[in-house]
């Protein structure tokens, strides 16, 4: 049945998890817009097709936060055409860590890191930026990083914690190991650093494959533990130096007055 709702997963061949953030209910009855913020696995190995699809979207900004070697080694052509690309780099020791058992106490530890504060601020401001959006950000795999700064953004923009918790969760279903298999191929290639970044993927996914992944009841762990922490999303966006300012740009351009379609029930969206 034909609903006239935006298909939210974009299915590509290259790139896993590729997914656009509108249609969220906020406290106040807005919804975020569609087609104008997404969140993605690593776009690198994107093709040619996905590369035309994804061209029709308009991507103006590219918010990258793998690894430092990741980075180095293997940036793809979604990123290099950007009109604005930032290699924000979240470090590995924050991903090695048991992210099945303890995914919110990570993901809480490392948002009051100072150097991922400033990361985190960063990706704030250039979504707030003069033609920064459409945009999309993405980590290596779109699941846990990219999972924790979709759930401040859309916190900040007052999301329903229902909402940014049936999203997170959607990565047990979008996300695909074979392309990250075959990203860990690409960087293993060339040897050095990506030999042992491809050592250090693995290991990561047979942890994932030993246990499930973390889902709704760990991001909702994870807003409790922001409300007891700071108050809020948005109080936290403040406290690490986003300004009053950014978050309103960000309100006006990714929020709309009321619900322009039906939203679809959480894993019921049809891939595109």
């Amino acid at each position: 049945m034909t609903t006239g709702v935006p298909e939210r997963h974009l299915s590509l061949e290259g790139c896993t998890n590729f997914r656009d953030l509108g249609g969220y209910r906020t406290a106040d009855g807005r919804t975020t817009r569609w087609r104008t913020l997404f969140r993605s696995g690593d776009p690198s190995l994107m093709t040619p097709a996905d590369m035309e699809r994804v061209r029709a979207l308009g991507i103006s900004t590219v918010i990258d936060f793998r690894s430092g070697s990741s980075i180095r080694l293997l940036v793809g052509t979604l990123s290099r055409e950007a009109r604005s690309y930032w290699p924000l780099a979240f470090e590995p020791e924050w991903v090695d860590q048991d992210l099945l058992a303890r995914w919110p106490e990570a993901s809480l530890s490392y948002m009051r890191h100072p150097s991922a504060r400033a990361q985190l601020k960063a990706g704030i401001d250039a979504l707030a930026g003069e033609s920064s959006l459409p945009a999309v950000f993405h980590c290596s795999q779109g699941k846990d990083r990219t999972g924790m700064f979709a759930a401040i953004v859309l916190g900040v923009l007052g999301v329903l914690e229902s909402d940014i918790a049936a999203d997170f969760a959607l990565s047990a279903r979008y996300y695909d190991p074979e392309n990250f298999r075959d990203l860990l191929a690409a960087v293993a290639a060339q040897g050095g650093e990506g030999a042992e970044l491809a050592k250090r993927g693995a290991r990561i996914m047979a942890m994932q494959a030993a246990g499930d992944p973390p889902g709704a009841e760990a991001m909702l762990t994870l807003l409790e533990g922001v409300r007891a922490e700071y108050g809020s999303m948005r109080d936290y966006a403040l406290g690490i130096g986003v300004a009053e300012g950014c978050l309103a740009t960000l309100e006006e351009a990714l929020l709309v007055p009321e619900a322009t379609a039906t939203l679809e029930p959480p894993g019921m969206e049809r891939d595109q």
